[in-house]
């Protein structure tokens, strides 16, 4: 069974470019274009990790990383955050709560590195 991964983003691009790299590697991905639409995923069919970026309009990362980890539903749900914010501060802020983070912009590389690493 293909492993699957939920990419949240607002910016269509960026989405688009990761799930271009996972689908490569056999990964099922569905797109969240925002918080909302996020939740709706992730209660329809849980994935196995989210891609998740913070700086997001309307209901934010913050929302659906806490939202997520909250959830005894989700428990077994790794978290990647993807942000171009300060990375001192996002390590901080975000200690024990997600999984990895990925700072933007990253290589295809580094990005399919810190994905592999979560899901297996």
């Amino acid at each position: 069974m293909p492993k699957k991964v939920l990419v949240v983003d607002d910016q269509p691009e960026m989405a688009g470019a990761i799930r271009r790299v996972l689908r490569n590697k056999g990964i099922q991905v569905e797109i969240a274009c925002d918080g909302f639409h996020a939740g709706a995923c992730l209660e329809s069919a849980p994935p196995d990790l989210v891609t998740l970026d913070i700086g997001m309009p309307g209901l934010g990362g913050y929302e659906v990383l806490r939202y997520i980890r909250a959830s005894n539903e989700l428990k077994g749900v790794k978290v990647l955050i993807i942000s171009a914010e300060d990375e001192t501060k996002l390590r901080r802020e975000l200690n024990g709560i997600a999984d990895d983070l990925l700072i933007k912009p990253f290589e295809n590389k580094v990005l399919l590195e810190k994905v592999m690493s979560l899901l297996n």
